[in-house]
């Protein structure tokens, strides 16, 4: 969940061929997502490094969002990591001294142990 993602060139361009109603309606919905949630889901891959995390927007998203996004997160930052629901994928909650972050993703609770462990080493 990315708290500043904004919508892109590709999605502004689906929504005018459907025209002037669905692009006032997809900017509506997105705009009511992002409130409700405080962010839009990305996709992309996360990776776990000996020192750090990253996340890395995937090709589809770099369309629909204004920018690419590439986060990464030294481990000796996180302050807090913990598991937070998810219904089919489980969802990580990483926090730092300058923000947090939520990874969506399947096999949560092996990440999250692989990250305790890696901060663990550090």
């Amino acid at each position: 969940l990315i708290e500043e993602a904004q919508m892109g060139v590709g999605a502004y361009l689906v929504s005018v061929v459907g025209g002037v109603e669905t692009l006032a309606a997809t900017v509506a919905v997105l705009a009511g997502f992002k409130k409700a949630m405080g962010g839009l889901w990305v996709g992309g891959t996360a990776l776990l490094a000996p020192t750090y995390i990253q996340f890395r927007s995937n090709s589809l998203n770099n369309l629909f969002h204004s920018e690419p996004y590439y986060i990464k997160i030294p481990l000796s930052e996180i302050r807090d990591v913990r598991r937070k629901g998810g219904f089919v994928s489980g969802i990580i909650y990483l926090e730092t001294p300058h923000g947090s972050m939520k990874l969506r993703c399947f096999k949560a609770d092996e990440f999250l142990n692989q990250i305790n462990e890696a901060i663990s080493a550090t």
